[in-house]
Formats: C-alpha cells, structure tokens, sequence
C-alpha cells in the first residue's frame, strides 16, 4: 500500500506558513488639531505596524485657524526662497520619520494634502510649491511632483484677501524603495513671490504672500518580512503539493 501524504495536510500547512497578508494603511497623518490655539504636529495615523514621528517644521511655519478641515500651518513667502533646489539648499523642509516594528516592511503608495495660497489687498499674485524627498533629498516619487500654477479656486495661485484650498494633491510612490527600517522624509516648500508692494503696506517683501497646508499624509501596506526558511518551507510544499497531485491523477 502506497503512502500518501493527503492534500487537505499540504493545504493546511501551506496556510501556516503564509506569510501576514499585508494590510493598506495611513502611515502618517499630520492635521494640525482644531484651531490655532491648540495646534498640534502630532501624527494621528491608523498603523499599528509602524511609528510616525511627530512633524519637525523649518523656520517660520506657523499654525493658523484657516486650515481645509479645523487648524492648518502656513508660511510667508518672505520666510521662503524661489525655486526647488534653493529651498534644498535652504532646507526649508517639513520632516517626519517612519518607523516600521520589527519584522515589518512597508511599501509606499502614495502622499496626499492640501495645499493653498494667500496674500493682502494690492499685494501681486504668486504661486506656492511643494514636493517630497527622502532624507537623501532623492525624489522618491514617480515623475514631477512639484505643484505648479493652477486656477483657484482648485489650486495653488493666490486670490486677494481669500484662501481657496486646493483639490487633494496625490504623489504617486509606487515606485519607491520598500522601507524596512526607519527613514526621514522631507517635504519641502518654496514659493515665486516676490512681493511688489503696491499700497498694501508689506513691511518685507514677500510677508503677506502665504502658503497653506493641511492634511500631510503618507499611505502604504504593512506587511511581516518573509523569513528565508518560510520561503525555503513554502517552495518545498509547493513542490510535494504538485507531485501529490500528478500522482492521485495517475491512480
């Protein structure tokens, strides 16, 4: 009599040795408390795989009551310079580390928020900009992530004496590198205004000219590493799984 190691006992065992299905997650999520007053760089994400750090904000960002959901932060367009690799060099960047627990491993889909522009009566129109890096100031994203001029009240360009906050805004990640251990991320900020003052009194040129955020958040799955015995286990059973199979058909 031959002996026959029965599918249902490879199936089960199979199961066992799968690794954590990998779960869709807010990573980070930075939107600033309810007004002002009680303003707040704390994460409030969903993951339990992972750890946000608190927001770390460059020189001259601040809390405002003008947010898109409650409280938001901003900064003057004199606190900022004009292009992209000058705010690098600057290092006028918003930061946060994630931290995934041990055994984990995240990868990135995407990063979302909320992005607005400002400035007084007789001040000249500008255009805010963002863009993410990882600590190596490396684009981590798909393509060009700078925010470029759009109309209000869907964009970035601002509007005498209102804020009209944008669309979401979507980086695409899914392309960057699978993040097993902590790493920084950096969000930064420069604007193209240069502030003629024509009668609005701007004591500095570019003071009433502001960038807004809100929702700052970074979305991705967690899943357990798969350890190379499990692989090794899993490729193993597969094998016996296909030979039972060939067999009972032979039968």
């Amino acid at each position: 009599m031959k002996n026959r190691i029965p599918l249902s006992l490879v199936g089960l065992t199979l199961t066992c040795c799968l690794p954590a299905i990998a779960s869709a997650d807010v990573l980070a999520e930075y939107t600033f408390g309810d007004t002002a007053a009680t303003g707040t760089y704390v994460s409030s994400d969903s993951s339990l795989n992972s750890t946000a750090s608190d927001l770390s904000a460059f020189s001259g960002v601040a809390f405002s009551n003008t947010g898109e959901t409650g409280a938001g932060i901003y900064v003057r367009s004199s606190d900022l310079v004009t292009t992209g690799a000058a705010a690098i060099t600057a290092g006028d960047y918003l930061s946060f580390t994630l931290t995934p627990e041990a055994g984990q491993q995240i990868e990135l889909t995407s990063f979302t928020f909320y992005i607005a522009a400002s400035h007084n009566a007789n001040i000249a129109q500008f255009t805010g900009s963002a863009f993410l890096t990882d600590s190596s100031d490396s684009n981590i994203g798909d393509g060009d992530i700078v925010i470029d001029r759009l109309s209000p009240p869907e964009g970035t360009t601002s509007v005498e004496n209102s804020v009209y906050w944008s669309s979401v805004q979507t980086i695409t990640l899914s392309g960057a590198t699978t993040i097993t251990e902590a790493t920084e991320f950096r969000f930064y900020v420069y604007s193209d205004g240069v502030d003629v003052d024509t009668g609005g009194g701007d004591p500095t040129p570019g003071f009433y000219q502001i960038v807004r955020f809100d929702g700052l958040t970074l979305n991705g799955t967690v899943s357990a590493i798969p350890e190379p015995a499990t692989t090794a286990i899993l490729l193993g059973l597969t094998m016996l799984g296909f030979t039972c199979v060939r067999r009972s058909k032979r039968a």
